[in-house]
């Protein structure tokens, strides 16, 4: 029979006798969640103790022990340790500092990238891909205090809805089309389709003219 421990009980055990690294049991079974339990919420179960997320999912512990007490916790459920990156003069030279400090980070950029598929207005795939990695690296710097990361955050957010500018239009236009003659277009459609066509017209000028318009992303 699981047994609720007490207070003073639940004090006494040390960390190495609780089960699932001290995840609740009910919380794994239930929801395969990660969740800690509270350190003075304990059971035991055929010598075995399991710290509960609180006294509810103790109580459903307690009801079916033996439905709670077969969960498995695997190592794919843990979470990764972060990845740790060694001191400079740590590595044998700069180059493999570079992939391991920039590894991550890239891999990271290319992923984003690819999901949203983005095209920069007057640029080439490629030439869109270096710009973002440009922009990714300078917001994921670790040093950056927490102004620089709002900063740039707004400036991934920029290039990105810049790069979105032609898709939309393309969308709201053939819409436009197909819903004008039906009077399923409506006025406020209007302004929104002329307001992006508006915007992407006043960026291509700015391209144009401006040829330090990408290094305002990352100044």
């Amino acid at each position: 029979m699981p047994k609720a421990l007490s207070s003073a009980e639940a004090s006494e055990i040390p960390d190495q006798q609780i089960v699932l690294q001290g995840y609740c049991p009910v919380a794994l079974k239930e929801k395969s969640e990660l969740i800690k339990g509270n350190v003075m919420v304990l059971v035991a179960y055929k010598n075995k103790v399991y710290t509960c997320y609180d006294g509810q999912s103790r109580g459903r512990f307690m009801r079916k022990p033996q439905h709670y007490s077969e969960v498995i916790l695997t190592k794919e459920m843990l979470p990764k340790e972060p990845h740790r990156v060694k001191h400079p003069e740590e590595y044998e030279n700069d180059i493999e500092y570079l992939e391991d400090y920039l590894g991550e980070a890239v891999y990271k950029a290319m992923l984003d990238l690819g999901d949203n598929r983005l095209c920069y207005p007057t640029l080439s795939l490629r030439e869109t891909a270096l710009k973002y990695f440009a922009i990714y690296l300078k917001a994921s710097n670790p040093k950056n205090t927490p102004y620089l990361n709002a900063k740039y955050a707004r400036m991934m957010a920029a290039f990105k809805a810049d790069c979105k500018l032609p898709e939309i239009i393309f969308r709201e236009g053939t819409r436009k089309l197909m819903l004008e003659d039906a009077e399923g277009w409506f006025d406020w459609d209007d302004d929104f389709y002329f307001s992006k066509v508006d915007e992407y017209d006043s960026l291509l000028e700015n391209i144009e003219n401006n040829d330090n318009h990408f290094f305002k992303f990352i100044r």
